[in-house]
């Protein structure tokens, strides 16, 4: 193992529910996921464990929500690589997702390897009322991380596979939506230059 896998497993053992609630802060589904496992093969709560991870993954989301329009106007005045970066992804979530389905959002984009961010900082840009999003992003939380329980529970079982099979379908789902995305942007823009013509 390397480095970051060992300082993950020694914080989780020394410390549990703290370093779950921190590391799903900071870190997401890869602390939560092997807090699970560690759980389920050690004896820890896993109703603790699950709490801990919850709340820091809601924490996390609401200050990621709060600071986002901020952080993409700095970034815009700066003309940073971030603003460069999200810009186009931003524009096209604009396009095809709606901000008054805030639970489709939040829910679909859950399960989307590196879109969280990304999702929230979209979300901050179409203000929805505070008691909504916390709403929606409860229940999009709540079921990600009893995906990422069972996961991690069929893993502890037997099927040790189940781990990298969650990655490879994360990818893969993933992978889909941009090509789906990507299909979609070029059918609107073929559509334009047409209709120019």
């Amino acid at each position: 193992m390397g480095n970051f896998e060992d300082a993950i497993l020694y914080w989780l053992t020394l410390y549990r529910i703290p370093a779950t609630f921190v590391g799903s802060f900071l870190f997401g589904e890869t602390i939560i996921l092997t807090a699970f496992v560690l759980a389920f093969r050690l004896g820890w709560s896993v109703t603790a464990i699950y709490a801990a991870a919850l709340l820091g993954t809601i924490i996390s989301d609401l200050i990621w929500y709060g600071l986002g329009k901020k952080i993409l106007k700095f970034a815009e005045k700066r003309n940073t690589g971030l603003y460069r970066k999200y810009e186009k992804h931003l524009a096209a979530m604009t396009k095809f997702v709606s901000s008054k389905r805030p639970f489709t959002v939040l829910l679909y984009f859950k399960f989307f390897y590196g879109t969280r961010i990304l999702t929230l900082l979209y979300l901050s840009l179409h203000r929805i009322k505070f008691k909504k999003l916390l709403t929606f992003d409860i229940i999009g939380t709540v079921i990600y991380h009893v995906v990422l329980m069972a996961v991690a529970f069929l893993s502890v079982i037997g099927v040790y596979s189940a781990i990298d099979v969650f990655h490879e379908y994360a990818l893969m789902f993933t992978s889909i939506a941009v090509a789906l995305l990507i299909t979609k942007l070029l059918s609107v823009w073929i559509t334009k230059k047409t209709e120019k013509k």
